[in-house]
């Protein structure tokens, strides 16, 4: 069994902010290190609103490899 069977990274802007355009140096790196043999998935969020869906989806019963998703 793998040290790490799931990793989930969920970064959280500002209320209102876009998303898409800022990157953290933590998200950077993760996302240099990030591979299809890595159970990482990785998620933005900058809305209240957005937080329980991102962890529904992130959570929620599938195959492993399905999850490993940006």
């Amino acid at each position: 069994m793998p040290l790490c069977q799931y990793f989930a990274y969920i970064e959280v802007g500002e209320e209102g902010g876009d998303s898409s355009i800022s990157r953290s140096p933590l998200w950077m790196l993760y996302e240099g290190i990030r591979s299809e043999l890595q159970p990482l998935s990785m998620r933005k969020v900058c809305r209240r609103s957005e937080i329980f869906p991102v962890f529904h989806d992130l959570f929620q019963k599938r195959d492993a490899q399905s999850r490993v998703t940006p």
